[in-house]
């Protein structure tokens, strides 16, 4: 990659690693499927896209903030966030999607917050290219909290504050200003302070 920018230091490096002939008349390194990594390729883009939504914030907002803190999206908007997925393939309409939601016991004991959940995420989901929806039905539920967790040093040098990361519904959250609850899947809530 180095050669039509530097070709003298990287015919030296060609040399140095052991290759014969020059780095000129090889051939282009081609991708390998199995080499990809469809969940880490997943994750480096959530972790540029809040990166990007945090600095429009902060510009938008001239905030030189102490501390953020990042809310991920709780177990239950992950499961109604998946059948969305399901559902928009399938062109569920959103009643019937809803009712199917709230059979759902556990959702059912949400109320309100499911169901108008449920009907958002499918609206989402059915505004999604097909490419998108089908890879993140594929990903799955994806371990938000643990990749901005592991994260947080790059954020905290990016952003010269502290950087806490909470799952929605996590015991000893720290969220004055309740934006847990705004969190859904691929989409954290932030909070700066």
């Amino acid at each position: 990659m180095m050669a039509p920018l530097a070709p003298h230091t990287a015919e030296e490096i060609w040399n140095r690693i052991g290759n014969k002939g020059f780095v000129v008349q090889n051939k282009w390194p081609e991708e390998k499927e199995m080499e990809k990594d469809p969940r880490a390729e997943s994750a480096e883009g959530l972790i540029r896209h809040v990166l990007e939504d945090t600095s429009e914030i902060l510009k938008a907002t001239s905030i030189t903030p102490k501390r953020i803190a990042y809310y991920t999206a709780a177990d239950w908007k992950w499961q109604v966030y998946l059948k969305a997925l399901k559902a928009a393939d399938e062109k569920m309409r959103q009643g019937d999607f809803i009712k199917e939601v709230m059979g759902d016991p556990l959702l059912r004991s949400l109320g309100k917050s499911a169901a108008d959940y449920a009907g958002k995420a499918l609206q989402q989901a059915n505004q999604m290219p097909d490419e998108m929806r089908k890879s993140r039905i594929q990903n799955g539920v994806t371990a938000e909290k643990t990749i901005f967790a592991d994260a947080a040093d790059f954020y905290a040098q990016e952003f010269k504050c502290a950087i806490n990361v909470w799952k929605e519904g996590d015991q000893g959250i720290t969220d004055p200003k309740e934006r847990a609850r705004m969190s859904e899947p691929y989409r954290p809530a932030i909070y700066l302070e």
